[in-house]
């Protein structure tokens, strides 16, 4: 392996080829914001009002001065400083939270500084990952993919109570039935057509409950190794 001098921040944030070029998006693919352009340090979000020019976006890439293409309302956020980064799959949406203000590295992380946050979404599914997978190439070991944790009692609580529900009317009603058979009167129910009936159900209310169980993630979640709280 060729051993190379380290570069200076300056080359880090500007275009460096591989992992530190810039990446750029663009409405209509962002529908929040009129550009993104990421680099090894930065994320340079301009506001979704902002006249930025076809040409301007080109210059991007090649080395152009960020403060002109993306004005004084656009938000800079530093890598370094991002505690959570949250992919919505059903919103196709991002949400990073950051640090900012003074300070910085752990201390920052543990809260000593004032946190923002900004929202950023998507027109497709393929961009919000694409924008997802290069953040979260550039943080690095920085942060670490939180466990996709389901709420098993909120996602049951509906269908186990209906079937809860079903079983003791179908319960109470047979044995009314039977109550009613033995004095001897005739209220025009059998109890097998009851139990069929309760039965199908049940059936239907367990599927629901299985689909519940088992529907596929809504988010993904980047955290900061110093940081446990959540958005």
């Amino acid at each position: 392996m060729i051993a190379t001098a380290a570069p200076t921040s300056t080359a880090l944030d500007t275009g460096i080829p591989g992992l530190m070029c810039r990446r750029v998006w663009s409405a209509p693919a962002v529908l929040s914001h009129a550009l993104l352009a990421l680099t090894f340090q930065k994320l340079h979000v301009a506001p979704a009002g902002a006249n930025v020019r076809a040409d301007a976006i080109a210059a991007i890439h090649t080395g152009a001065d960020f403060e002109q293409a993306f004005g004084p309302f656009g938000t800079v956020i530093e890598l370094a400083n991002v505690s959570r980064v949250r992919f919505d799959l059903l919103a196709n949406a991002l949400i990073l939270e950051y640090l900012h203000g003074e300070g910085s590295g752990a201390i920052r992380l543990r809260g000593q500084a004032p946190k923002a946050s900004v929202v950023i979404e998507f027109a497709d599914h393929e961009t919000a990952d694409e924008v997802y997978t290069k953040i979260w190439r550039r943080l690095g070991d920085r942060v670490e993919l939180k466990p996709y944790r389901r709420d098993y009692r909120d996602l049951g609580r509906v269908p186990v109570t209906l079937m809860i529900g079903v079983l003791l009317a179908t319960a109470l009603l047979v044995a009314a039935i039977q109550v009613a058979a033995d004095a001897g009167s005739s209220n025009g129910f059998d109890w097998r057509w009851v139990c069929g009936v309760g039965g199908a159900a049940l059936a239907v209310l367990q599927v629901r409950v299985y689909r519940a169980f088992t529907q596929p993630p809504t988010h993904l979640e980047l955290a900061a190794r110093f940081s446990t709280e959540r958005i």
